[in-house]
């Protein structure tokens, strides 16, 4: 009864940071080719965000390759968020305990951290 599947995929997979004009507009034929692996299999630098950035590509990649086959019943759709944001569910004690993400928005609202211009987008994770 299945008949389609939704694959919450991200905007990693298809940015390419500094390759594109800010006003470019990305499609389904987008694919990020700045943070894969070079012929000696290494990533680019920095290591932890191309690796991150890969393992999206590969997932994403894998969705599609399993939607092509003859005997898959259903559609399979992906979408690609940009970084997404919402309530932190952790039971923090102090603001050293939030993760990544949110010590990152908590920095901005607090004015500790400075938006930059046409840096990565975000969204609220009710919109996605």
């Amino acid at each position: 009864s299945v008949k389609r599947i939704l694959v919450t995929a991200s905007f990693a997979c298809i940015m390419n940071a500094g390759v594109y004009p800010n006003d470019y507009t990305y499609s389904s034929k987008d694919w990020n080719k700045v943070s894969r692996p070079a012929a000696d299999g290494k990533l680019p630098e920095p290591v932890g965000n191309s690796g991150y950035c890969y393992s999206k590509i590969v997932g994403e990649k894998a969705a599609w390759d399993f939607a092509r086959a003859e005997d898959c019943p259903f559609d399979v759709a992906c979408i690609n968020p940009p970084m997404v944001i919402g309530k932190n569910y952790n039971k923090c004690k102090t603001t050293d305990d939030l993760n990544t993400s949110s010590g990152m928005v908590l920095g901005i609202l607090s004015g500790k951290i400075s938006p930059v211009p046409n840096s990565m987008p975000w969204v609220d994770v009710v919109d996605v």
